[in-house]
């Protein structure tokens, strides 16, 4: 993708809600720990040795800036990246 002028305010919005997104360690640290593969919540609260309010919080902003897509197995929630861009990023990162 160019960064041109002609970008939609759309496009642009989209862009600035990813960039916010992966602007947190506690983010970063989770997407990180998600390359591995898909977790639940628990296992990402372990793992990253956050608080599960925290964890669900970042899970939820990393969401909806659709570089997470969670899943549904009876009442528990699997959490796995969605864009092989997020993998490519974090590398570029030294990640």
């Amino acid at each position: 993708m160019e960064c041109t002028a002609d970008m939609s305010p759309e496009l642009l919005s989209l862009i600035a809600r990813v960039f916010r997104a992966l602007g947190n360690p506690s983010r970063l640290g989770i997407l990180k720990t998600l390359l591995d593969g898909p977790h639940t919540v628990g296992l990402l609260v372990e793992l990253t040795h956050k608080r599960q309010a925290n964890v669900s919080k970042h899970l939820r902003v990393l969401a909806d800036a659709d570089l997470v897509r969670r899943t549904r197995r009876g009442t528990t929630m699997i959490y796995r990246t969605v864009d092989p861009l997020v993998d490519q990023l974090c590398s570029l990162a030294g990640m």
